[in-house]
């Protein structure tokens, strides 16, 4: 089973639908300089709402994105690490041509289970079952997740930071710059006494693009 990088995917994905850096990044709120590193494999593991905007814009499965990244996929114990280590890659057929773990384990796995009955218990089997049925719910329970808690975060963040943002993003902001090119300028935006990195500002940018559609 063919082992996808992450950023290969992104990257190829992004050309296919004849989309620049710049332009995806606009469109997902993802900062250019963030978006190059996950497509260098400098950074496989951003956070599940950046996954689930990539995987909107550039027409991808989502449950496809985060199972070919290190992004914590939010599983249960009850799966062990060999088991998402080994099915995760082959999360593509799963969704493209295969509808229920059962035929997973029917069409897929049968040769193998025959093969090795030592490793393929029927724990095991169960486990292998679990991971695709878990799989299938990640993006439900991250649009969910990233619709309930982003208003607080923006709010918590920019309740504490400097007045000027908090005044232009929450009420008399002005389209004569974007938030992303304020955060990015040359100015050294603080919260809490400390200085936002890229990726804070990026995450910060990724939440008010939630919010204000």
């Amino acid at each position: 089973m063919k082992q996808f990088r992450l950023g290969e995917v992104i990257g190829k994905a992004r050309t296919k639908k004849g989309l620049s850096l710049r332009e995806l990044s606009r469109r997902t709120g993802i900062s250019h300089p963030y978006l190059s590193q996950i497509e260098n494999g400098k950074n496989d593991s951003p956070s599940k709402e950046f996954l689930l905007k990539l995987a909107d814009v550039l027409d991808l499965p989502f449950a496809f994105l985060i199972s070919i990244s290190s992004t914590d996929m939010g599983l249960t114990n009850e799966i062990a690490k060999d088991v998402i280590d080994t099915y995760r890659y082959y999360i593509p057929s799963f969704i493209d041509n295969i509808h229920t773990a059962e035929e997973f384990i029917n069409l897929i796995l049968r040769g193998d289970i025959e093969k090795r009955p030592d490793y393929y218990t029927n724990m095991k089997i169960m486990e292998i079952k679990h991971f695709f049925n878990e799989v299938k719910t990640i993006e439900i329970l991250t649009r969910r997740n990233s619709n309930a808690n982003n208003l607080e975060i923006l709010k918590k963040v920019l309740g504490n930071s400097n007045p000027h943002i908090k005044k232009d993003v929450l009420s008399d902001y002005e389209p004569a710059i974007s938030l992303e090119d304020y955060l990015f300028s040359e100015r050294k935006v603080m919260v809490n006494g400390k200085a936002l990195s890229d990726e804070d500002k990026t995450k910060l940018i990724e939440i008010a693009n939630t919010i204000f559609k």
